[in-house]
Protein backbone atom coordinates (compact mmCIF):
# COMPACT_ATOMS: atom_id res chain seq x y z
CA UNK A 1 0.00 0.00 0.00
CA UNK A 2 2.92 2.33 0.72
CA UNK A 3 4.37 2.01 -3.04
CA UNK A 4 0.37 2.84 -4.16
CA UNK A 5 0.25 6.13 -1.66
CA UNK A 6 3.94 7.12 -3.34
CA UNK A 7 2.43 6.51 -7.48
CA UNK A 8 -0.43 8.91 -6.23
CA UNK A 9 1.72 11.24 -4.68
CA UNK A 10 3.70 11.44 -7.75
CA UNK A 11 0.98 11.20 -10.02
CA UNK A 12 -0.43 14.67 -8.32
CA UNK A 13 2.88 16.56 -8.66
CA UNK A 14 2.68 16.02 -12.84
CA UNK A 15 0.77 18.10 -15.14
CA UNK A 16 -0.92 15.63 -17.40
CA UNK A 17 -1.54 13.30 -14.37
CA UNK A 18 -3.08 10.02 -16.03
CA UNK A 19 -6.22 8.09 -14.72
CA UNK A 20 -5.53 4.92 -13.01
CA UNK A 21 -7.29 2.21 -14.91
CA UNK A 22 -8.80 -1.19 -13.96
CA UNK A 23 -6.09 -3.19 -14.84
CA UNK A 24 -3.95 -1.01 -12.54
CA UNK A 25 -5.98 -1.19 -9.98
CA UNK A 26 -6.70 -4.40 -9.97
CA UNK A 27 -2.87 -5.51 -8.80
CA UNK A 28 -3.49 -3.21 -6.01
CA UNK A 29 -3.81 -4.88 -2.22
CA UNK A 30 -7.40 -5.71 -1.35
CA UNK A 31 -9.58 -2.77 -0.33
CA UNK A 32 -6.91 0.08 -1.33
CA UNK A 33 -9.41 1.47 -3.99
CA UNK A 34 -12.35 1.89 -1.33
CA UNK A 35 -10.26 3.07 0.78
CA UNK A 36 -8.50 5.97 -1.66
CA UNK A 37 -11.91 6.78 -2.37
CA UNK A 38 -13.37 7.14 1.00
CA UNK A 39 -10.29 9.39 2.18
CA UNK A 40 -11.13 11.71 -1.12
CA UNK A 41 -8.19 10.74 -3.07
CA UNK A 42 -9.67 9.08 -5.94
CA UNK A 43 -12.61 9.88 -7.64
CA UNK A 44 -14.74 7.93 -10.50
CA UNK A 45 -13.81 9.25 -14.07
CA UNK A 46 -15.59 9.01 -17.63
CA UNK A 47 -14.63 4.89 -18.68
CA UNK A 48 -12.08 5.43 -21.07
CA UNK A 49 -13.04 4.12 -24.92
CA UNK A 50 -11.35 0.80 -24.83
CA UNK A 51 -8.36 -1.41 -23.34
CA UNK A 52 -5.40 -3.72 -24.00
CA UNK A 53 -6.42 -6.46 -25.57
CA UNK A 54 -5.11 -9.75 -23.54
CA UNK A 55 -5.51 -12.62 -26.00
CA UNK A 56 -1.98 -12.34 -27.14
CA UNK A 57 1.15 -11.18 -25.98
CA UNK A 58 1.11 -7.95 -28.49
CA UNK A 59 -0.67 -5.67 -26.28
CA UNK A 60 -2.69 -4.34 -28.89
CA UNK A 61 -5.24 -0.83 -27.84
CA UNK A 62 -8.33 -2.21 -28.45
CA UNK A 63 -11.93 -0.34 -28.45
CA UNK A 64 -14.58 -2.97 -28.16
CA UNK A 65 -18.10 -2.47 -29.68
CA UNK A 66 -21.02 -2.90 -27.08
CA UNK A 67 -23.35 -5.23 -27.11
CA UNK A 68 -26.69 -5.98 -24.92
CA UNK A 69 -26.59 -9.17 -23.85
CA UNK A 70 -29.83 -10.29 -22.05
CA UNK A 71 -28.34 -13.62 -21.03
CA UNK A 72 -26.02 -11.87 -18.83
CA UNK A 73 -28.31 -9.36 -17.52
CA UNK A 74 -25.65 -6.46 -18.72
CA UNK A 75 -24.41 -5.30 -22.08
CA UNK A 76 -20.72 -6.95 -23.10
CA UNK A 77 -18.04 -5.68 -25.13
CA UNK A 78 -17.14 -7.43 -28.30
CA UNK A 79 -14.22 -7.18 -30.60
CA UNK A 80 -12.93 -9.11 -33.67
CA UNK A 81 -8.98 -9.53 -34.00
CA UNK A 82 -8.18 -9.24 -37.62
CA UNK A 83 -4.63 -9.20 -36.88
CA UNK A 84 -4.02 -12.81 -35.33
CA UNK A 85 -6.61 -15.65 -37.02
CA UNK A 86 -6.22 -17.66 -34.17
CA UNK A 87 -7.95 -14.98 -31.60
CA UNK A 88 -10.77 -13.86 -33.80
CA UNK A 89 -13.68 -12.85 -32.26
CA UNK A 90 -14.09 -12.41 -28.74
CA UNK A 91 -15.67 -10.96 -25.56
CA UNK A 92 -14.35 -8.20 -23.39
CA UNK A 93 -15.49 -7.43 -20.01
CA UNK A 94 -16.39 -3.76 -19.50
CA UNK A 95 -15.97 -3.18 -16.76
CA UNK A 96 -11.67 -2.78 -17.63
CA UNK A 97 -12.96 0.30 -19.42
CA UNK A 98 -12.99 1.98 -15.46
CA UNK A 99 -11.05 4.67 -14.81
CA UNK A 100 -10.72 6.79 -11.60
CA UNK A 101 -8.71 10.04 -11.35
CA UNK A 102 -7.39 12.19 -8.77
CA UNK A 103 -9.07 14.78 -7.06
CA UNK A 104 -6.97 17.82 -6.28
CA UNK A 105 -9.27 19.30 -3.98
CA UNK A 106 -9.14 16.36 -2.27
CA UNK A 107 -5.82 15.77 -1.94
CA UNK A 108 -5.66 19.58 0.13
CA UNK A 109 -8.20 18.38 2.33
CA UNK A 110 -6.45 15.32 2.99
CA UNK A 111 -3.12 17.04 3.73
CA UNK A 112 -4.99 19.57 6.00
CA UNK A 113 -6.31 16.36 8.19
CA UNK A 114 -3.11 14.39 8.29
CA UNK A 115 -1.48 18.03 9.15
CA UNK A 116 -4.18 18.30 12.17
CA UNK A 117 -5.73 21.53 10.50
CA UNK A 118 -9.05 22.67 11.14
CA UNK A 119 -11.47 23.77 8.51
CA UNK A 120 -11.65 23.73 4.94
CA UNK A 121 -8.50 24.79 2.56
CA UNK A 122 -8.77 27.62 0.53
CA UNK A 123 -7.91 27.34 -2.82
CA UNK A 124 -5.11 30.27 -3.86
CA UNK A 125 -3.76 29.33 -7.51
CA UNK A 126 -6.28 27.06 -9.12
CA UNK A 127 -5.26 23.48 -8.82
CA UNK A 128 -2.13 24.78 -7.96
CA UNK A 129 -1.77 26.29 -3.92
CA UNK A 130 -3.81 26.00 -1.02
CA UNK A 131 -4.00 27.80 2.13
CA UNK A 132 -4.50 24.71 5.14
CA UNK A 133 -4.45 27.14 8.00
CA UNK A 134 -2.08 28.06 10.78
CA UNK A 135 -0.24 25.74 13.56
CA UNK A 136 1.62 26.87 16.51
CA UNK A 137 5.12 27.68 15.96
CA UNK A 138 6.85 26.14 18.30
CA UNK A 139 4.79 23.26 19.28
CA UNK A 140 2.86 24.27 22.27
CA UNK A 141 3.43 28.62 21.74
CA UNK A 142 1.17 31.25 21.60
CA UNK A 143 2.64 31.94 18.10
CA UNK A 144 1.55 30.56 14.95
CA UNK A 145 2.82 29.77 11.16
CA UNK A 146 1.04 29.40 8.35
CA UNK A 147 1.10 25.96 6.22
CA UNK A 148 0.28 26.01 2.19
CA UNK A 149 0.22 22.87 0.00
CA UNK A 150 1.27 23.48 -3.79
CA UNK A 151 1.72 20.97 -6.50
CA UNK A 152 3.77 21.22 -9.52
CA UNK A 153 6.53 23.31 -8.05
CA UNK A 154 8.79 22.10 -10.89
CA UNK A 155 7.50 23.63 -13.75
CA UNK A 156 8.32 26.88 -15.50
CA UNK A 157 5.53 29.01 -13.85
CA UNK A 158 6.41 27.69 -10.46
CA UNK A 159 7.67 31.45 -9.16
CA UNK A 160 4.34 32.58 -10.32
CA UNK A 161 2.86 30.20 -7.59
CA UNK A 162 5.63 31.00 -5.17
CA UNK A 163 4.59 34.70 -5.47
CA UNK A 164 1.21 33.87 -3.23
CA UNK A 165 3.08 32.07 -0.21
CA UNK A 166 5.21 35.31 0.44
CA UNK A 167 8.77 36.61 1.00
CA UNK A 168 8.81 36.57 4.43
CA UNK A 169 10.10 32.40 4.72
CA UNK A 170 7.88 31.63 7.24
CA UNK A 171 5.37 29.21 5.72
CA UNK A 172 5.63 25.86 5.88
CA UNK A 173 4.94 24.49 2.11
CA UNK A 174 3.90 20.72 1.67
CA UNK A 175 4.47 19.33 -1.11
CA UNK A 176 3.21 15.68 -2.99
CA UNK A 177 6.92 14.77 -4.25
CA UNK A 178 8.94 16.81 -5.97
CA UNK A 179 10.82 19.59 -4.16
CA UNK A 180 11.07 22.60 -5.88
CA UNK A 181 14.01 24.71 -7.43
CA UNK A 182 15.05 27.38 -4.10
CA UNK A 183 15.09 30.14 -7.20
CA UNK A 184 11.41 29.97 -7.20
CA UNK A 185 10.93 31.51 -4.12
CA UNK A 186 11.03 35.85 -4.17
CA UNK A 187 12.39 36.19 -0.27
CA UNK A 188 13.46 33.96 2.05
CA UNK A 189 13.22 30.22 1.21
CA UNK A 190 10.68 28.42 3.55
CA UNK A 191 10.26 25.21 4.94
CA UNK A 192 9.38 22.48 1.99
CA UNK A 193 8.50 19.44 3.06
CA UNK A 194 7.36 16.59 0.59
CA UNK A 195 4.73 14.26 1.47
CA UNK A 196 6.29 10.77 -0.25
CA UNK A 197 9.25 11.24 2.38
CA UNK A 198 7.63 12.32 5.91
CA UNK A 199 3.92 10.18 5.02
CA UNK A 200 3.70 6.19 5.57
CA UNK A 201 0.73 3.85 6.01
CA UNK A 202 -0.11 1.68 8.69
CA UNK A 203 -2.93 -0.72 9.36
CA UNK A 204 -5.08 2.21 10.09
CA UNK A 205 -4.31 3.77 7.20
CA UNK A 206 -2.10 6.85 6.17
CA UNK A 207 0.36 8.45 9.24
CA UNK A 208 2.11 11.60 9.39
CA UNK A 209 5.67 11.43 10.44
CA UNK A 210 5.93 14.48 13.01
CA UNK A 211 9.36 14.20 14.12
CA UNK A 212 10.21 14.04 10.35
CA UNK A 213 8.18 17.43 9.69
CA UNK A 214 9.72 19.05 13.04
CA UNK A 215 13.51 18.64 12.25
CA UNK A 216 12.62 19.84 8.28
CA UNK A 217 11.23 22.91 9.59
CA UNK A 218 14.11 23.64 12.36
CA UNK A 219 16.87 22.77 9.57
CA UNK A 220 14.88 25.19 7.13
CA UNK A 221 14.41 28.12 9.71
CA UNK A 222 18.59 27.54 10.84
CA UNK A 223 19.68 28.37 6.87
CA UNK A 224 17.19 30.98 6.85
CA UNK A 225 18.86 32.70 9.81
CA UNK A 226 22.04 32.27 8.72
CA UNK A 227 21.17 34.03 5.44
CA UNK A 228 19.43 36.73 6.94
CA UNK A 229 22.34 37.08 8.91
CA UNK A 230 24.93 37.32 6.19
CA UNK A 231 22.29 39.65 4.03
CA UNK A 232 22.13 42.31 7.25
CA UNK A 233 26.07 42.10 7.62
CA UNK A 234 26.56 43.21 3.81
CA UNK A 235 23.56 45.60 4.05
CA UNK A 236 25.48 46.99 7.21
CA UNK A 237 28.40 47.57 5.84
CA UNK A 238 27.44 49.00 2.30
CA UNK A 239 25.09 51.86 4.81
CA UNK A 240 28.44 52.54 7.00
CA UNK A 241 30.27 53.53 3.61
CA UNK A 242 27.98 55.52 2.44
CA UNK A 243 27.42 57.26 5.84
CA UNK A 244 31.29 57.67 6.14
CA UNK A 245 31.43 58.99 2.83
CA UNK A 246 28.65 61.65 3.16
CA UNK A 247 30.31 62.87 6.79
CA UNK A 248 33.74 63.81 5.00
CA UNK A 249 31.97 65.27 1.98
CA UNK A 250 29.98 67.62 4.03
CA UNK A 251 33.34 69.21 5.71
CA UNK A 252 34.55 70.10 2.09
CA UNK A 253 33.67 73.01 0.37
CA UNK A 254 32.42 72.32 -3.80
CA UNK A 255 36.00 73.50 -4.70
CA UNK A 256 37.91 71.14 -2.71
CA UNK A 257 35.51 68.26 -3.42
CA UNK A 258 37.74 67.33 -6.68
CA UNK A 259 39.02 63.82 -7.59
CA UNK A 260 42.07 63.89 -5.30
CA UNK A 261 39.35 64.19 -2.17
CA UNK A 262 37.14 61.14 -3.70
CA UNK A 263 40.11 59.33 -3.58
CA UNK A 264 40.87 60.11 0.24
CA UNK A 265 36.98 59.81 1.03
CA UNK A 266 37.04 56.17 -0.84
CA UNK A 267 40.04 55.23 0.72
CA UNK A 268 39.43 56.15 4.03
CA UNK A 269 35.89 54.70 3.77
CA UNK A 270 37.22 51.30 2.73
CA UNK A 271 40.03 50.99 5.43
CA UNK A 272 37.71 51.73 8.27
CA UNK A 273 34.94 49.86 6.75
CA UNK A 274 35.86 47.54 4.20
CA UNK A 275 34.75 46.29 1.14
CA UNK A 276 32.83 42.87 2.46
CA UNK A 277 33.58 39.81 3.19
CA UNK A 278 36.44 38.50 1.31
CA UNK A 279 37.58 34.41 1.44
CA UNK A 280 40.82 33.48 2.48
CA UNK A 281 42.15 29.85 2.37
CA UNK A 282 45.07 28.77 4.00
CA UNK A 283 45.93 25.12 2.83
CA UNK A 284 48.85 23.37 1.46
CA UNK A 285 47.90 24.86 -2.36
CA UNK A 286 48.48 27.89 -2.78
CA UNK A 287 47.50 27.71 -6.31
CA UNK A 288 44.25 26.31 -5.35
CA UNK A 289 43.83 28.69 -2.90
CA UNK A 290 44.34 31.75 -5.44
CA UNK A 291 41.56 29.86 -7.78
CA UNK A 292 39.00 29.58 -5.45
CA UNK A 293 39.85 32.97 -3.82
CA UNK A 294 39.71 34.50 -7.36
CA UNK A 295 36.27 32.77 -8.01
CA UNK A 296 34.81 33.95 -4.68
CA UNK A 297 35.73 37.45 -5.70
CA UNK A 298 34.00 37.55 -9.15
CA UNK A 299 30.46 36.00 -7.34
CA UNK A 300 30.74 38.72 -4.42
CA UNK A 301 30.81 40.86 -7.14
CA UNK A 302 28.01 39.18 -9.32
CA UNK A 303 26.21 39.06 -6.29
CA UNK A 304 26.46 42.65 -5.02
Amino acid sequence: MREVLREILLRADTRDASCFDADEVERWPAGALNRLQKLGLLREAEPASGVVCRECEDDCWIEPAIRDAPCAGKPIGVYFCRRNEEVGRFTVDLARRWRWSLSASGLAAWVAGLAGLKGKPKEVVAGRLWRLGRTPWPPGSQRTRGVVFARRMQEDDAASVAAHVGPAGRAVVLVPYHVPDERVWSGTVPAVIPLSQVVTWSDGGPVLDAMAVLETIKAADALAERARAVSLEARGQKAVRRQVKAEIKSLLTDDAYNAYARGIVSTLANDCVGTGPRLQLLSEDAESNRRVEAAFGQWARAVD
